[in-house]
Order: C-alpha cells, then sequence, then structure tokens
C-alpha cells in the first residue's frame, strides 16, 4: 500500500507537472512560428510580403474563391486574389485587406464578391478558432473579435497540454509547410465563350429549395461594422468599394425577389454606405447573367463552364469601374422578377 500510496502522491502528480512544463517550454518555443494550415493563413502572410503593385483587391468566399482559384480574373498582375471561404466570413475579408494596405499597397479597387449568406448568417462558431481567432491575433484584430464575437472567442490562458494541437501540431506542420510569399493567382484564363455544362441525370432537391427561399436576408450587426469599416478604409487609403451580390439559381432569386427579401437586403447594405458618406457600387450577378448549375447546396457554381462564364463577368465588372460602365446602385431592385419557366426547370443540382 505505501508504494501505492507513494506513487499516486508524489511520482505521478510530479510526471505529470515535468510533462507540463515540457509541452509549455515547447510551445513557448514555438509560439512565434507563423501558422501556415490552410489558405487563410498563407493570405494573412502573403499580403505582407507580396510586392506586385496590384490594381484591384478581389475580397469573397468560396463561391468566388472557387473561380478565382482556377482562372485568371483580370489582366496580369491585376487583380489580387484574397478569397476565402464563409468559416472565415466578413472578418477575414477585412483583417486581409487591412494588413494588405498597411502594408503599403495602394489599389484603385476593392470588391467583395460573395454570396448574400456572409452578410446575413452568423458565421460558424465550430471553426471560428481554427479559420479567424488564431490566424488574426494583432491587438486591433482581438479587440474587434472581443467585441463583435464575444460568444465566439475565448482568450484565456490555457496551458499548452490542454491545447497541444493548436500550440505544437499546428506549428510543427507549418514549419514543414510553406506556400511562399506571393499571393496566389489563377493558373488559367477563363474563355469569353466557355462550354456550360450539362448535368441531365442531376435532379432538383426541392427541399433545399425551399429552404434557401425561406432564409432570413437581414444585415447582421457585425456584417453592418465590417461594411463601414471598409468604408473607412476606403477614404483613408483612396480606393473605390465595390459589393457584387454572387449568382443565385433562377428559381431561387425570382422568388427572393417577387417577395421583396433582395430589394430590401440592398436598401440595408444602401443605408451603410449613406451612413459612412462612401460612393460604393453594389451589384448582382444574376440581374446580368443567368446560371443554372448548382451544387446540391445551392451555393456553389457547379462546372468550369459556368465558373469560367463567372470568371469572365468578375472580370468585365472590374474593368468597367475605371470607364463607369459598371451598374451602380440607386435604390432600385437589382434582380430580374420575370426568368422563364424553363430557366426554373433547368437548375442542375447534385444528386445525394
Amino acid at each position: 500500500m505505501r508504494s501505492w500510496f507513494k506513487f499516486f502522491a508524489w511520482q505521478l502528480p510530479l510526471a505529470l507537472i515535468v510533462i507540463e512544463l515540457g509541452v509549455e517550454l515547447v510551445g513557448f518555443g514555438l509560439s512565434g512560428v507563423t501558422l501556415h494550415r490552410h489558405n487563410v493563413d498563407d493570405l494573412a502572410y502573403s499580403v505582407a510580403h507580396d510586392r506586385h503593385p496590384y490594381k484591384v483587391v478581389l475580397l469573397g468566399d468560396s463561391i468566388t474563391h472557387n473561380v478565382a482559384h482556377k482562372y485568371r480574373i483580370g489582366d496580369v498582375d491585376e487583380v489580387a486574389d484574397l478569397t476565402t471561404h464563409a468559416f472565415a466570413g466578413l472578418p477575414s475579408s477585412l483583417f486581409l485587406l487591412k494588413r494588405y494596405l498597411e502594408s503599403g499597397h495602394r489599389p484603385s479597387h476593392v470588391v467583395i464578391a460573395a454570396s448574400r449568406d456572409v452578410f446575413t448568417q452568423p458565421i460558424d462558431k465550430g471553426n471560428f478558432d481554427y479559420y479567424v481567432a488564431t490566424t488574426f491575433t494583432r491587438p486591433y484584430e482581438r479587440e474587434f473579435l472581443g467585441k463583435y464575437y464575444p460568444g465566439y472567442v475565448d482568450y484565456r490562458w490555457k496551458p499548452a497540454a490542454l491545447s497541444v494541437t493548436t500550440k505544437v501540431g499546428e506549428p510543427l506542420f507549418s514549419l514543414l509547410r510553406h506556400p511562399g510569399d506571393q499571393i496566389w493567382i489563377g493558373p488559367d484564363l477563363p474563355s469569353k465563350s466557355p462550354v456550360l455544362d450539362q448535368f441531365p441525370n442531376d435532379r432538383i432537391d426541392q427541399a433545399v429549395v425551399d429552404q434557401k427561399i425561406a432564409q432570413q436576408l437581414s444585415l447582421t450587426p457585425e456584417a453592418r461594422e465590417i461594411l463601414m469599416r471598409m468604408c473607412s478604409l476606403s477614404r483613408q487609403y483612396g480606393f473605390k468599394l465595390h459589393v457584387i451580390f454572387a449568382p443565385l439559381p433562377p428559381s431561387v432569386h425570382a422568388t427572393l425577389a417577387q417577395q421583396g427579401k433582395l430589394t430590401a437586403l440592398n436598401n440595408s447594405v444602401k443605408q451603410v454606405f449613406e451612413a459612412a458618406g462612401a460612393d460604393v457600387t453594389l451589384d448582382d450577378a444574376s440581374d446580368q447573367e443567368s446560371y443554372l448549375s448548382f451544387d446540391r447546396d445551392l451555393i456553389h457554381i457547379k462546372g468550369l463552364g459556368w465558373e469560367q462564364k463567372f470568371a469572365v463577368q468578375l472580370a468585365d465588372y472590374i474593368h468597367g469601374y475605371d470607364d463607369g460602365s459598371s451598374g451602380r446602385f440607386d435604390g432600385e431592385d437589382l434582380a430580374r422578377p420575370n426568368v422563364s419557366t424553363h430557366a426554373i426547370q433547368s437548375i442542375s443540382m447534385m444528386s445525394r
């Protein structure tokens, strides 16, 4: 019994203390390692090291990222692709843009091309720490997240032994993976007349359509604040700010327009711009082009041809900003309410 008592009373606690101190020392030694776990980490690093004089900064979620990662938007060295995804959300776009500007870059235009979801839906809590809180750790970033995402972040100190993955595993992985200093550029040029993919075996899931239509489209308080701060940055650094809502399936777009949800959201965004005293253009990709092929989630464009079509449309928008041909929000509904029955029935969605 004495040996067991000695083990549990002294030896085991002492061993645990020694292990904890060892892990803590390793974690402290790795605390200065730049994380390279995913594309948001990579962008947070490259915006301060890529010295190309890009004229346009492109921000957005995975809809735009999937396109811009494959196809070059605009001319050579014209567009800095800082698109991320919904798990990183608008906070990452704001922080990436601010870091980019503070590094000495002076773009003429900043374009937010994203789905309405990132403006109207709460960001996912489960991935917030991995994609946002541990990537953006500068004082003003932590202050912003603590104020506008108080239920998402926990800045209390935790022993390294209780967060080995974050404090030891991920820094060690990042030492092995270094993607370079340059912002990613899509390797291919999109065709101006792409072959639009057909998926005859796909079927429409009406439940997904109904869910999309029933979704609330109210600007979240944090999205409002982020847009205000981007407007402030546009005045400080002298760039023009533009917002482009990503494509929606024609049936969803038409129904939301008929319900007045698109107009209501447009007016909410317009009020932010007016309050900020900023001259910002607001466009709707579905107002200019019809996209008939989407994955089953009704979010992502499906098919290389359709993705190229969106890449060309984005490039047209960007080139139109200098010659004044791009549409400007005037308070009217940007949606096209009249969509043909054939177009509605032709929406492609991936089967489960």
